[in-house]
């Protein structure tokens, strides 16, 4: 089993938006993935947000706030026993 992470978006227009989506992909439909994000410069780590991947192998969590253009988040996301996948952007 494998899981990716494709896409970290933000929601809303700069400077302040208002939310971000993390997309992302496993080898096969109907996967569990636990996902989590840092935002070292609040000082903000999540708990595990929880996603179920779709027919295709996609899935999607979203989490709100305010974050202003040049935050950096990372997501870190796995299933079952994959490897830990993680990217990071700045928004």
């Amino acid at each position: 089993m494998s899981v990716s992470i494709e896409f970290i978006l933000a929601q809303g227009d700069a400077p302040v938006h208002r939310g971000v989506t993390i997309l992302g992909v496993t080898d096969e439909a109907r996967q569990n993935v636990q996902v989590y994000y840092e935002i070292p410069l609040n000082g903000v780590q999540s708990a595990n947000l929880r996603a179920v991947s779709d027919d295709l192998g996609r899935w999607a969590v979203a989490f709100p706030g305010d974050f202003t253009t040049g935050t950096e988040v990372t997501a870190f996301a796995r299933n079952g026993s994959a490897e830990l996948a993680w990217l990071t952007k700045v928004l």
